[in-house]
């Protein structure tokens, strides 16, 4: 899963610890030693172990051969490792860094002392609180399509009450898109949660993922939640995940889970590709390996995207991601309803989204031929534009088909124009998004 709290920790481990810390002296004797331990650890602890005995082969084969022998800097040592360590083995969740610091602040968090483990929590949860535990924004949209996105799946307790906050704002939607393009991954219990407010609360409990662990030989499973606080989301609302190939970890088992479920469709492209839970070894008093000590296996398909990631369900860029979606939302909205006013909405919508972006041409005599008065209504032209006035303000009319306007500024209000067998324009028609239509003929 994501571990971008390594940062942070660091950070927290500066402030407690005021001593310096001296770098290794980067000899060869030191460097084999170092490699003696890392190629173990990788042979010990990785989740496939023919894999680590690989992995810790090519290390110790690099080393005799003198292939760190020029690595004076420990910082650019740490980089060739985990260059090393990943050719071996193409697993994106295999690092080998370089961070006394961190290190440091693992040794006090595992002491039997509760201020440097409340201190070092507390730093935590400082920064994390400071962006609001990855939440970044939830919005209901026109259509009442739901928006939420997060940047993280976070593990901290206190990032519970806020995920529930913001699936509460949007479990009164007909759809929901959730943004997992800048989603790194994180925590399996916060998966559950979310993915608990997407299923049935009077289905049975559904199994979500297991994850099989190397050291205790022992398999993890996650079901969906029999309670929540709140109100789930309609068990037949539309779904959609966006994802990038950013989308790694944690933000992946969401995505795959769901997917495999058919309770959500993926939009966007195709993912990162790490499926391996990992472990944290301090090697020495400088440097950290992170090695996947564990691996996900799906009860549907009993594998994981681990090197593949995974592909979406309608590919498209990442930046196109959100409007494919939204509009893929509202169609699907549309034609599972017999409801001519809720029809009427997406259609409204719909048209806002697929027309935003052209620019339809008319001519200088094509526009004055609008031009004129409709009760008490008014259009002129004026500098190579139409403009709409009622009473108060003017708006300029944007065309966007054959005799329909868009005014900008007013998102709830259009136009429509209407013909007569002669083509000549007779009355206009004002359109609102609730469905309701206001005729006024042509006066002048």
């Amino acid at each position: 899963m994501k571990f971008s709290m390594i940062i942070i920790l660091i950070a927290a481990a500066i402030a407690l610890c005021a001593q310096e810390i001296q770098a290794p002296s980067m000899t060869n004797d030191y460097k084999a030693s170092l490699i003696d331990t890392l190629a173990s650890a990788f042979d010990r602890v990785y989740i496939f172990p023919d894999k680590g005995h690989v992995i810790a082969g090519a290390l110790r084969s690099n080393l005799e051969s003198g292939t760190y022998a020029e690595f004076d800097d420990p910082v650019e040592f740490a980089g060739r490792l985990e260059q090393d360590v990943r050719e071996a083995c193409p697993d994106k969740h295999l690092s080998v860094f370089y961070a006394p610091e961190r290190i440091r602040l693992m040794k006090m968090q595992k002491s039997q002392s509760p201020e440097a483990q409340r201190e070092a929590y507390e730093q935590e949860l400082k920064t994390e609180q400071r962006e609001n535990f990855g939440f970044k924004e939830v919005k209901v949209m026109s259509g009442n399509v739901g928006y939420l996105r997060f940047d993280g799946f976070s593990g901290l307790p206190e990032a519970y009450p806020v995920a529930v906050s913001a699936m509460n704002f949007v479990t009164n939607c007909d759809a929901l898109i959730i943004d997992l393009r800048h989603n790194g991954g994180g925590s399996a219990y916060m998966i559950q949660l979310l993915s608990s407010f997407l299923f049935d609360e009077h289905a049975d409990p559904v199994h979500l993922n297991t994850f099989l662990h190397r050291a205790s030989d022992t398999a993890d499973q996650t079901w969906t939640l029999p309670y929540v606080p709140g109100k789930r989301l309609d068990k037949d609302a539309p779904v959609y995940l966006l994802t990038s190939d950013y989308t790694f970890s944690a933000a992946e088992e969401f995505t795959y889970n769901l997917k495999n479920l058919e309770r959500a469709t993926i939009v966007g492209e195709n993912t990162g590709g790490g499926a391996h839970p990992v472990s944290f070894l301090a090697v020495d008093d400088w440097f950290i390996a992170k090695i996947p000590s564990g691996r996900a296996l799906n009860p549907i398909t009993n594998t994981n995207w681990e090197g593949t990631g995974i592909a979406p369900d309608i590919e498209t860029t990442s930046d196109e991601a959100m409007d494919v979606a939204y509009e893929k939302a509202l169609e699907k909205l549309r034609d599972q309803t017999d409801d001519p006013e809720a029809q009427f909405v997406y259609e409204w919508v719909l048209d806002g989204l697929q027309y935003k972006d052209l620019k339809m041409e008319l001519s200088k005599r094509q526009m004055k031929a609008y031009t004129g008065t409709y009760g008490p209504r008014k259009i002129s032209y004026r500098d190579g534009n139409l403009y709409y006035q009622r009473t108060g303000p003017e708006f300029k009319m944007i065309p966007y088909k054959d005799d329909h306007f868009f005014l900008e500024g007013l998102d709830y209000f259009r136009i429509r124009f209407e013909r007569n067998e002669d083509g000549d324009i007779t009355a206009m028609i004002g359109l609102y998004d609730n469905g309701r239509t206001d005729p006024s003929a042509r006066t002048e």
